[in-house]
């Protein structure tokens, strides 16, 4: 039989064993553009259907940020860059086009410019959807209505009824219309002086900033004020563990294997 020092000795080494693990970091994992923006190792293209499928569908992923863009027929359409013609088979502004001069659109590996309704966002109900809203025609030079922003989203009934959806915006004229809504509002700042001034003039949700741009000193501040602190520009190995040792609410990476790697896999 073992003696009592034994058994001991045996639970003390177990103990310290446990006790030399990390915990889990707590951050949400999201996708940037759903699978990364330009992503070399990704199969599908950044913002499409299947792209927002795979993530979502990803062991280990916490949801995705996208952009999204309003077209003429106020209806919301997935797409990052300012024109289609830098990254599809047509050309032009989303928010100067119909949806039928629109559809159709597809990526060079056939994926089709997807419209935010064709997502089954109350299938994932534990998973959070950041919206980042484009508000500025570069065709026109002109920032669009926001109530026909607003209209748009009202035709998307998964948007009102998730818990977990937040709007990313970058221009704060559209601050009240969006929490006049009921909307959640986070807002992108450049630098973390913009983000304390804005913070003096709306009760936001949160920020979202550069990796570059915030300190993990800043972060916990935010923190500690109830805001929550998303993080973006992060890619390689080192800017994921520089982002994570941060932390934020959630890291918005360009290599969702990298950053579920970077949470789960370091011990």
């Amino acid at each position: 039989m073992f003696s009592k020092y034994v058994v001991f000795a045996i639970l003390l080494l177990f103990f310290f064993s446990c006790a030399k693990k990390k915990s889990t970091p707590t951050f949400e994992v999201i996708g940037h553009g759903a699978c990364g923006l330009k992503f070399q190792g990704s199969l599908h293209h950044d913002n499409s259907k299947e792209a927002v499928n795979w993530a979502l569908d990803l062991y280990g992923s916490n949801g995705v940020e996208i952009d999204i863009q309003c077209s003429l027929d106020t209806t919301i359409w997935l797409y990052h860059d300012v024109d289609l013609n830098t990254e599809t088979n047509r050309s032009g502004c989303i928010m100067s086009m119909t949806d039928t001069e629109i559809e159709g659109a597809k990526y060079a590996n056939q994926e089709r410019v997807a419209r935010l309704d064709q997502l089954a966002l109350m299938n994932y109900p534990n998973h959070f959807f950041y919206l980042d809203v484009r508000h500025l025609n570069f065709c026109t030079s002109q920032i669009i209505d926001v109530q026909r922003m607003l209209t748009a989203l009202q035709k998307v009934p998964d948007v009102q009824l998730h818990a977990n959806v937040y709007f990313v915006l970058s221009n704060p004229a559209w601050i009240p219309a969006f929490q006049n809504a009921g909307l959640k509002v986070i807002f992108s700042a450049e630098t973390n002086q913009e983000a304390q001034a804005i913070n003096s003039s709306y009760i936001l949700d949160g920020f979202c900033f550069k990796n570059g741009q915030i300190t993990r000193e800043e972060v916990l501040k935010w923190k500690q004020n109830s805001k929550k602190v998303l993080i973006f520009d992060v890619r390689s190995p080192l800017e994921m563990e520089s982002a994570a040792k941060k932390q934020p609410d959630a890291m918005i990476s360009d290599d969702l294997y990298g950053a579920i790697i970077e949470k789960y896999g370091k011990k």
